[in-house]
């Protein structure tokens, strides 16, 4: 389960949740302009903008979960559990398996516009990352500074949705959490449910105060994503006892990951302009830390 915002406000900033069960293992990954992405069905992106986002790296092959890139073009993955339906190959469709869909949007597109026009006459297939990967039920949050779009591939097949809130959490599907919201008159919502945190992400994001400062703006994100986080074991689904294992905050201005973990959560952040973004082989930062403890005596 997981939350994703994308917030326009002073200082455009796009960030999530992941909430599992612990750690498998993924970094904070840059990959450069001249990393080959091979697709499955639509051939070989050779050369494209630079990617910053969290990934898990298997045989050099980064399996993106949420990610920028350098146009400021953002994107995340959350779990669609029970809802989500991938279809076959079609012949008059662009054809991508979900986990291609972060970086072929990331590879080919500036703007959500010229991504939400694209994805149109798109279909998300059911192959795995890898035998150990199978793929996930997923539905995505797109944004850029000045727009979000929800997409979501269920049976009746893709669909896409403006979304005005610039928010994203999980199951049901994103007209009826649009409809939760505006028919209870943005309650604050006790539970961790995906719905509770669909309504609690709005009223944070649209009632704290914003600011111009990158510091301050970086924080009041932060303070927003911690009206989702989830403790380990406070929410279970399906007998998994989950907890927030990373919260990030893309700055798209300064294309700055930044990030905190379950384990530290000390603001730590990664720099795409200070890596060599012409490079092929992709760059990853550890995430794992223990708790920082900054002792004052």
């Amino acid at each position: 389960m997981c939350t994703a915002i994308n917030d326009t406000s002073k200082i455009h900033l796009f960030g999530r949740t992941l909430d599992v069960e612990g750690s498998r293992g993924e970094n904070v990954v840059i990959t450069p302009r001249q990393f080959p992405f091979r697709f499955l069905h639509e051939g070989e992106i050779a050369k494209h903008p630079a990617i910053i986002g969290t990934a898990l790296v298997v045989d050099n092959n980064p399996l993106y979960y949420d990610a920028i890139n350098e146009h400021g073009l953002c994107v995340a993955a959350l779990r669609f559990p029970e809802l989500a339906a991938y279809h076959d190959k079609k012949a008059d469709a662009i054809n991508l398996a979900s986990f291609e869909l972060i970086p072929w949007l990331l590879c080919s597109f500036d703007s959500a516009s010229e991504a939400k026009k694209a994805l149109k006459n798109a279909n998300i297939t059911p192959e795995s990352f890898s035998r150990d990967l199978p793929a996930s039920p997923l539905h995505w949050l797109v944004g850029d500074k000045t727009s979000s779009f929800t997409v979501e591939s269920t049976k009746d097949g893709l669909k896409i949705f403006d979304n005005p809130y610039g928010v994203l959490t999980n199951a049901p599907e994103f007209p009826t959490q649009c409809y939760i919201f505006e028919e209870r008159g943005r309650p604050m919502l006790g539970d961790l449910s995906s719905s509770s945190r669909f309504v609690r992400a709005i009223n944070a994001k649209d009632h704290t105060a914003s600011s111009a400062d990158k510091a301050e703006s970086i924080s009041r994100f932060f303070h927003i994503m911690s009206t989702v986080n989830q403790p380990a074991g406070l929410f279970q689904a399906d007998e998994r006892k989950l907890r927030t294992e990373y919260t990030a905050c893309m700055d798209t201005e300064d294309l700055t990951y930044y990030f905190t973990t379950y384990s530290c959560r000390r603001l730590r952040g990664v720099k795409m302009k200070n890596a060599d973004l012409n490079g092929s082989t992709p760059k990853s930062f550890p995430m794992t830390q223990g708790e920082c403890i900054d002792f004052l005596n």
